[in-house]
């Protein structure tokens, strides 16, 4: 495929690689030309992106353009909103003469880059840009993947001019992801530590829970945060396998795993990494402190003798682009943190893995986002959801995502399937979604 621009900038390479090659599968190269007789005179495949159409004897996608991809740097935009076909649009422009009355290329870049996250703005008690801050959210669209909608409607428009154009059919998929930041509620944790919490138990009148301790300690009774092999019963018929973090962090206020040379705890993790993908789970303040991420990274790939190149952050902190920065400095390969604590849904408007674009340094990178749709966390705690009111709005999600052939990928913890405290019913809520998701 031809395309002619007025500019032939990093970020227009990026977005329309993105659109065309990471969400639509086109299978053929994408060439950019600024010779307007070139253009012209090309009797294949090809589409115009900015400046007034060109005359020709064949007919060819048209693309109005807004200045957002001949820019550098972060700048404060006014984004106009509009409809088209019965879907939100951003980036409204005249439609004469064009094939869409928005500017597609400069939407799907706005959101896939997270670019309003660069603005100022008062992030939450944890450092994270909230969702309820977002145009998507405040414009109602959080829960539907935005950016391969739109990359389906120009896919529609290329293939009504163009039906010979080779795209590779779009397959949905699932993903489940797992969070250990407690591979255990009473095991391993050591004297100090157990006592601890056994007296504010009884401080706080918890007696159920002090009963549930001894007897998992002291008569060889099942943890309740043990649902490692659950976990393989419920997905042993599908594929792909669940991918697991592990957090392996020095304790702290935010971090209470047990500890990382604790010889049981290894076993655990070998035991899981023999069957699943690992990935590191950096700590609460790994982004603020020098080599903590390297230092627990490390730990990691000793335990289970392979290079780590998965990554999700403890408690979703993820600053752009400060955090994606130092995971590439670290060899991280692909990231899981894209998403919300406080809502579900897409945060970059995305339902397909693609490559992150470093805005401050107009560069594309090689670091895959993997964005996650759904959180155990968000749906009981946050919105304080029942199970059943969470798999109503979850099987919405999933229909998105396979109406456009994308990735439904989502995000809970071990103790999420313990039916322990507030987890009582989110068994058949996974078991629910499980099914929803791979049906």
């Amino acid at each position: 495929m031809l395309i002619w621009v007025q500019q032939h900038t990093a970020r227009v390479q990026y977005t329309f690689d993105l659109i065309f090659r990471q969400i639509l599968g086109y299978t053929h190269p994408l060439r950019f030309t600024t010779d307007k007789v070139l253009f012209i005179n090309d009797t294949d495949i090809k589409l115009q992106y900015g400046g007034e159409k060109h005359r020709s004897n064949t007919p060819f996608p048209y693309l109005r353009a807004t200045p957002l991809l001949w820019q550098k740097g972060v700048q404060q935009l006014d984004i106009s909103i509009g409809t088209y076909e019965n879907c939100l649009t951003l980036f409204e422009v005249e439609q004469k003469n064009a094939e869409l009355p928005f500017d597609v290329a400069a939407a799907c870049f706005f959101l896939a880059t997270r670019y309003e996250e660069y603005w100022p703005h008062k992030p939450d008690e944890h450092g994270r840009y909230r969702a309820e801050d977002s145009t998507a959210f405040k414009h109602h669209f959080l829960q539907k993947p935005m950016v391969n909608i739109w990359a389906n409607q120009l896919k529609k428009i290329v293939c009504g001019i163009f039906p010979h154009a080779s795209f590779t059919e779009q397959q949905y998929w699932f993903l489940p992801t797992f969070d250990i930041d407690s591979a255990y509620a009473f095991r391993l944790k050591g004297t100090r530590r157990t006592l601890l919490a056994s007296a504010s138990d009884l401080l706080n009148k918890r007696q159920n829970n002090n009963l549930q301790r001894w007897q998992t300690l002291l008569w060889d009774g099942n943890d309740p945060f043990d649902t490692y092999e659950l976990i393989e019963q419920i997905h042993e018929s599908y594929s792909p396998k669940p991918i697991f973090f592990w957090l392996l962090a020095n304790y702290s206020k935010f971090d209470k795993n047990i500890n990382y040379l604790n010889k049981d705890f290894q076993e655990l993790i070998r035991r899981i990494a023999h069957q699943h993908i690992s990935g590191i789970h950096p700590s609460y303040f790994s982004s603020e402190r020098t080599n903590v991420l390297k230092e627990e990274k490390k730990r990691l790939e000793e335990i289970v003798n392979q290079t780590i190149i998965h990554s999700r952050q403890h408690y979703l902190r993820l600053q752009i682009p400060e955090t994606y920065r130092q995971l590439m400095a670290e060899g991280i390969q692909a990231d899981f943190t894209m998403g919300y604590s406080s809502q579900i849904g897409f945060r970059a408007s995305l339902c397909t893995p693609f490559l992150w674009y470093d805005i401050e340094n107009e560069r594309i990178t090689p670091l895959k986002i993997y964005p996650f749709a759904v959180m155990d966390v968000t749906m009981q705690q946050y919105m304080q959801l029942s199970p059943a009111e969470a798999l109503t709005q979850t099987k919405a999600i999933i229909q998105e995502v396979k109406a456009v052939g994308g990735m439904f990928c989502s995000l809970f913890h071990n103790e999420s399937l313990s039916e322990y405290g507030v987890w009582r019913g989110w068994v058949k809520f996974y078991k629910d979604m499980v099914a929803a998701a791979v049906s």
